[in-house]
């Protein structure tokens, strides 16, 4: 049918005559001249109403689509708009009341090309308004409106922008100049001596106007390891000449130079001294370069931006950032320090970038393979996050202008926006734009790292308050029947070792999913011989019977005490005095008894509940023809701090980070509101903190805590633990990879079936990806095979991966910073004037090596420089099963068996 309209309508047009043609013709063209009459009428109108001035000022006001519209009513209008005195005036109204505009350049993908193995990128840029600067959405750069170019997805770099003009380069064609803001362009050709020595010659560009001869320049200078040429263009001569550089070997000078004030600066320096930074200046009416000294301390220059009207610099030494000021052009005496910044406080991997006419600095984050960017008002302080760059697509460059009319007269139209499928058809036929998926499942995946990053965010404040909730939950737990979600139980042990004890002593370390047997001999004066065995405990027996587990712990045990030699035995008829570590919630009535409260650590044995542990150890003792007596019940965190005095006197607390994780301190016993019982001759007492179960509304949760809570054995409890402690972390990072392997397809498209199976990924399995130091981490990809059966991982996919491990095990370890802190606030030693050592045992901190560095620089961090001088943090090897054989040894009872015989 459609075929058939269209023979019948070219059928009729070709039955009209020739003089039917005419007239149809005729007709349009009187009712173009009735048109242009009645624009001619209106704009005669407005001109005879209204002052000429006051004109000018309205069509300046005017967006500059409705102002371009304008200029085509009438040839009056169409000359005042385009008259010098106008788009002086367009300038200056522009420039104070409209923010600038940006143009911000992206690079998108990157790629191996599996023919020639060379690196492959694909650029876009687009336009923006100062204060409407985009946040990367989750689909990436799909709801971004590029901006088109003759040669779509190629690189592109910034050089400059002047009134309104954007200066572009690329080596070929050359130099653009590009005005967006009215759609206009205007190729430059490059210099010959470009062309022929780019790859070889260090170049540094620049872009500006001048104002005496009303033109645009660009110049180039260009350093082939032996000589400087530099050239200049003309925009009204359309003409390139040679300038003499200054006569200066080895001289270094940066790739950009900064316009201002009718001259272009760079940061130089000589080569031979290259910390001692300087400005390079070329004026662009006299041709002549000069310098200007910079401020002190500058040695770290990096870049020159405009501030509040006057030439800026950004210098960086360490983690500390100078903004200066020159409040009169080319007086170094009046050089004003306007900001100094402590890096730290924002991020260890932020810079200053660029200075906002808003008054914000534009600062760029760059980590894990993401790149954010965020600006600070030093003014008032605030912090606002703009841009958000994921995975391989990140911004590479930006440049700031300001709307103008130049150029509206010249070149060629450019600039046009169009949507992604043009793009995507506009790209070079050689190649097809595979990686375009990653606008959507690639960006997702960084977007899903980059938000869990930001929910676990612990900064120095938000410690701080986790440490102040720590202290009331640790004064709430002394008191009786408290409700604080710290059990604080009293150790009974209120005498410590002294290195005088003498003998030979067992230990049973039960905590986790290991426990070991120990056999101490003491000389006395300190000297300790130590031997112990470590036994894995069957799955079958943490969630059995009472019996079942005591059975198999007091075998082992007799196994072990089978190996002793002549010189280990005790008199015959002596009792052999054990010391158990418990690391359970117990409740004790003395230092050999207690009833257990909880399990915790995967254990879950119904029938040992409200039980006394050393009458159950006792029993099961007998049963294997052992005879021994435990002589003290303690807690692993009380064996670590037994150990830990044992070895030097200052030790104040013990911290377990291990499968689990707890803290014991020595209070005060008038400290202790519900301490009922006589006051022990030390006035001191060991509490049992029991923090596991920690909780604070600071706590940086994430939907993936509450994810392994839920699925936990204890719901609601543990929180603490949770985050920070060798049974949970590598869950942690298996939950999130799991949810980009769903959301993101992260792994392909499906999601590895091993992947969804609980705790198939250990913390010794994310310790040695996170420890992986081979160039293409090698480590990460072995685990992800042997674990998860994930064979074909990239690199960057590894990358990523190593990053995870960083988030998860950082925020682990400085929430056990702040865990330590608020004991030492507790006790009034935060400020360091008395030496207090923390003895810290458990394999998380002992082998997971950046755990343990983490942890130590956050209290470095929270104490402060002078604090942490006599703080200090020491390794407990072994010192939870030592300590309660020392406590053994040093248990009143026996010592009074001793002196009586």
């Amino acid at each position: 049918m459609g075929d058939d309209i269209m023979l019948r309508s070219t059928s009729r047009i070709e039955q009209l005559t020739l003089e039917d043609k005419t007239v149809t013709e005729r007709k349009i063209i009187q009712k173009s001249t009735v048109v242009t009459e009645r624009k001619e009428r209106l704009t005669e109108e407005v001109n005879a109403c209204l002052p000429e001035d006051l004109i000018d000022e309205i069509f300046a006001r005017l967006p500059i689509k409705s102002l371009l519209q304008l200029r085509s009513l009438s040839k009056s209008w169409y000359s005042r708009i385009a008259s010098p005195a106008f788009f002086h005036m367009f300038n200056i109204l522009r420039s104070m009341n409209t923010p600038e505009k940006v143009l911000i350049q992206h690079v998108t993908n990157w790629e191996t090309c599996k023919v020639t193995l060379r690196r492959i990128r694909e650029f876009i840029y687009t336009l923006h308004s100062e204060d409407k600067l985009p946040v990367c959405p989750i689909r990436g750069y799909t709801d971004v409106t590029p901006v088109q170019f003759p040669f779509p997805f190629s690189r592109i770099d910034i050089i400059g922008s002047c009134n309104g003009i954007i200066c572009l380069y690329r080596r070929r064609p050359g130099f653009i100049l590009c005005n967006f803001s009215i759609r206009r362009e205007v190729k430059i050709p490059d210099h010959p001596f470009m062309r022929a020595n780019e790859k070889d010659c260090e170049a540094s560009l620049g872009f500006g106007f001048d104002p005496i001869a009303n033109d645009y320049n660009i110049v180039g200078i260009f350093y082939d390891g032996t000589v400087h040429t530099s050239f200049i263009y003309s925009l009204k001569t359309n003409s390139w000449s040679e300038i003499d550089f200054p006569t200066r070997p080895n001289f270094f000078v940066m790739p950009r130079a900064t316009f201002f004030n009718g001259a272009l600066h760079w940061v130089a320096a000589e080569r031979s001294n290259i910390r001692e930074r300087m400005i390079l200046t070329f004026n662009l009416s006299s041709h002549v370069f000069g310098t200007i000294s910079l401020p002190e301390p500058s040695r770290r220059a990096r870049e020159l931006t405009i501030l509040n009207g006057c030439l800026g610099l950004i210098s960086k030494e360490r983690s500390t950032t100078w903004i200066w000021v020159m409040r009169e052009y080319d007086s170094v005496a009046s050089w004003s320090l306007v900001h100094e910044l402590d890096m730290k406080r924002f991020h260890r991997g932020a810079r200053v970038i660029k200075a906002l006419s808003s008054g914000g600095l534009l600062f760029d984050i760059s980590k894990y393979s993401i790149n954010w960017y965020t600006v600070y008002y030093p003014e008032t302080g605030v912090l606002s996050e703009l841009l958000k760059f994921k995975g391989t697509c990140r911004m590479l460059d930006m440049e700031m202008y300001v709307e103008s009319l130049e150029l509206l007269d010249k070149g060629t139209p450019c600039g046009k926006t169009i949507s992604w499928e043009e793009m995507k058809r506009a790209a070079p036929r050689k190649r097809k734009l595979t990686s375009l998926p990653l606008f959507s499942y690639q960006t997702k995946a960084m977007e899903i790292l980059r938000e869990f990053e930001e929910k676990c965010k612990t900064s120095v404040a938000k410690l701080q308050q986790v440490a102040d909730d720590m202290v009331i939950e640790m004064r709430k737990g002394l008191a009786p029947d408290s409700d604080s979600t710290l059990k604080m139980l009293i150790s009974y042990v209120s005498n410590l070792p002294t290195g005088d004890e003498a003998g030979i002593f067992y230990a049973l370390d039960l905590g986790g999913t290991n426990f070991r047997v120990l056999r101490v001999k003491l000389g006395g004066g300190g000297e300790v011989r130590p031997e112990f065995k470590e036994v894995s405990i069957p799955q079958s027996c943490m969630t059995g019977t009472c019996s079942e587990l005591f059975e198999f712990i007091t075998g082992k045990l007799a196994e072990f005490v089978a190996t002793e030699g002549e010189d280990l035995q005790i008199a015959p008829g002596t009792q052999q005095e054990l010391g158990f570590t418990f690391s359970f919630p117990v409740k004790q009535t003395s230092i050999d008894r207690g009833t257990l409260e909880t399990w915790t650590k995967g254990f879950n044995i119904e029938d040992a509940l409200n039980k006394d542990m050393v009458v159950e150890l006792t029993k099961a003792m007998e049963d294997t023809g052992l005879d021994m007596r435990v002589a003290a019940l303690v807690n692993d965190t009380v064996g670590a701090l037994a150990g830990g005095k044992y070895s030097n006197p200052d030790v104040i607390a013990a911290v377990i980070l291990g499968t689990g994780t707890n803290a014991a301190y020595i209070e005060r016993v008038d400290a202790i509101p519900k301490w009922e019982g006589p006051l022990p001759e030390s006035g001191e007492m060991v509490i049992n903190m029991e923090w596991s179960n920690f909780q604070s509304p600071h706590l940086p949760l994430t939907e993936y805590d509450e994810s392994l809570d839920a699925s936990s054995k204890y719901p609601g409890k543990q929180t603490f633990e949770k985050m920070i402690s060798g049974m949970y972390l590598g869950e942690i990072v298996r939950l999130v990879l799991l949810k980009m392997a769903q959301e993101a397809r992260f792994f392909g498209d499906t999601v590895p079936p091993k992947l969804e199976e609980s705790s198939v990924l250990t913390t010794p399995d994310m310790s040695a990806m996170h420890h992986d130091s081979t160039g293409d981490l090698k480590e990460v990809a072995a685990i992800l095979k042997d674990k998860l059966e994930i064979s074909d991982t990239s690199l960057d996919m590894r990358k990523v991966i190593v990053d995870l491990c960083e988030i998860v095990a950082t925020r682990g370890a400085r929430l056990s910073a702040a865990g330590v802190l608020g004991i030492l606030k507790k006790l009034g030693r935060d400020n360091g004037n008395q030496k207090s050592i923390i003895a810290i045992d458990g394999g998380l901190f002992e082998h997971y090596g950046k755990f343990r560095n983490a942890l130590q620089n956050a209290l470095e961090e929270l104490l402060g420089e002078e604090a942490s001088k006599n703080i200090l943090i020491e390794q407990s090897i072994d010192g939870s099963g030592l300590g309660a054989a020392l406590l053994a040894a040093s248990n009143p009872r026996l010592a009074e068996q001793n002196e009586s015989g």
